[in-house]
């Protein structure tokens, strides 16, 4: 599926689940090429994509884009109707994966698969465990292939609290993880299923890194530092992710990227490599990779789709990295977090 003269790229976080779910025009499929969106299997091919966590992400029964004040935190989801509209995303994405070309990732032995034989692979993940109505549900979900889960979006729900898009603020708002949310974790621990704290707030993300024995996981979450948003993490969140041996996926949102926080598609290249060199100046290039949130953010202009990603790679190149480095950003560490299910 990938070129050879470039790097292949394994991705933390990407919405085209939902983006292609929602669309009620069957001509609208994965397999096309389009003009619109971020990803289809064609422009992953270009991209030399092989695989990456792809979201299930429930939204409000009554949401729209304009109806509420997104600095606010969403209101909680029914659960049943969390769990019937997750079961319904999952049976569309088992369609996509009955295309020879792409598998759903199970194991660390797919990962082999994925590499060799130029597939797509496909890692089922929740963003937001409304769904998960007991750990009985988890269970089940854990069959159904999910192996990265979200413990919210930017919301409450009966297992902790997210944080509002709001600018700027810290992620110290609200409470940490419920009784049941400090339950879920150990359970995912035990199947093999990577706990992300992107969304969480900051005391639910120190929730799981005290009751978490495995390497701490921000599918698609930047710096802090840089962005003052709550969705990125601080200094002492970065450097506990990195001391459990972690990863951190970086969104490439511009309002998670530039320093004022603003929807602005003008955004350079050199403002999103920014979050890579930081996250690697102070922790290493072990604890940093894509997590794209290609699908669910706004883009810069010069990365537009998929098939702008090995522009960062490039950019990187340009800014020392060795071969090495810039393969363990574009798919090893992905592939070291995974082999550990």
């Amino acid at each position: 599926m990938f070129h050879k003269n470039s790097l292949p790229i394994f991705d933390g976080h990407n919405d085209s689940l939902a983006r292609f779910f929602y669309r009620h025009d069957e001509r609208q499929s994965f397999f096309d090429m389009h003009t619109v969106g971020h990803i289809d299997f064609p422009r992953l091919q270009q991209a030399n994509f092989m695989g990456g966590l792809f979201a299930v992400f429930v939204p409000a029964p009554d949401e729209k884009a304009t109806s509420r004040d997104k600095s606010k935190l969403a209101p909680a989801l029914d659960t049943i109707y969390a769990y019937q509209h997750t079961c319904k995303m999952i049976e569309f994405m088992e369609k996509i994966c009955e295309h020879p070309q792409v598998f759903r990732f199970e194991n660390a032995s797919d990962l082999q698969k994925c590499y060799e034989e130029k597939c797509l692979a496909i890692v089922l993940h929740f963003e937001g465990a409304e769904a998960i109505i007991d750990l009985d549900k988890l269970e089940f979900f854990y069959e159904k292939g999910l192996r990265s889960l979200g413990l919210v979006w930017s919301r409450p729900n009966q297992y902790g609290v997210g944080v509002p898009f709001v600018f700027p603020h810290t992620p110290d708002i609200g409470p940490g993880l419920t009784d049941k949310g400090k339950e879920l974790v150990k359970r995912c621990d035990e199947l093999g299923i990577v706990v992300d704290v992107s969304h969480l707030n900051q005391k639910g993300f120190w929730d799981v890194a005290k009751i978490s024995q495995k390497p701490l996981v921000a599918t698609h979450s930047n710096v802090h530092a840089i962005c003052r948003s709550p969705r990125n993490l601080l200094d002492d969140q970065i450097k506990a992710i990195a001391d459990s041996g972690g990863v951190i996926g970086i969104n490439l949102g511009v309002p998670f990227i530039r320093e004022d926080g603003k929807i602005n598609r003008n955004t350079s290249l050199k403002d999103i490599v920014a979050h890579f060199d930081y996250i690697a100046k102070k922790v290493g290039v072990d604890h940093v990779a894509f997590g794209s949130d290609l699908d669910g953010m706004y883009m810069a202009k010069g990365v537009k789709d998929v098939t702008g990603l090995p522009k960062i790679i490039a950019r990187l190149h340009e800014n020392g990295y060795s071969e090495d480095d810039l393969c363990k950003m574009a798919y090893k560490n992905w592939f070291r977090i995974l082999r550990l299910l």
